[in-house]
């Protein structure tokens, strides 16, 4: 039985051997299956959820990522490692991934692909508060005087 750490799993996403799997990997909806379906970020998943602790590690790990010095007209060495780790703070815990997405907008880098991909995947799917009594609430707390009503009975509406 192997030991798995946090280190060991960001051994494991960032090695050439895992990008090699990813490398034939050519569009959005199997980048997904691929991210949902990898037993090694499923690990990565569980252990980020267990502590905040390591929810910490793992953006201060996308951080160094981002910051790696690398050829500026080539894809970045580390853009599937970067993307994957945006997933997983995403699947483990959705409200601290628009700190995350902030940190990714304001320090664009011109040679990723994948994270942008997986970023705006993200900002698609974050959830929204939608429930009964949210709406009910919202509803009591609307000021009066700004509400534009729609006059149904004037001659002219649809």
């Amino acid at each position: 039985m192997k030991t798995i750490s946090i280190d060991s799993i960001f051994s494991e996403i960032e090695s050439a051997d895992f990008y090699a799997r990813l490398a034939l990997i050519n569009d959005f909806n199997s980048f997904l299956l691929f991210l949902k379906s990898n037993s090694s970020i499923q690990e990565l998943i569980n252990i980020i959820r267990m502590d905040l602790i390591n929810l910490d590690l793992l953006k201060k790990r996308i951080g160094k990522l981002w910051n790696f010095n690398c050829d500026k007209n080539k894809l970045h060495p580390y853009d599937h490692s970067i993307a994957i780790y945006l997933y997983v703070i995403f699947d483990s815990f959705k409200e601290e991934v628009e700190e995350i997405l902030e940190f990714v907008y304001k320090n664009k880098l011109g040679n990723l692909y994948w994270t942008y991909r997986i970023y705006n995947y993200i900002l698609k799917n974050l959830p929204r508060i939608s429930t009964d009594f949210c709406e009910a609430h919202q509803i009591a707390e609307f000021d009066k005087d700004k509400i534009t009503y729609i006059d149904t009975e004037a001659t002219d509406s649809d």
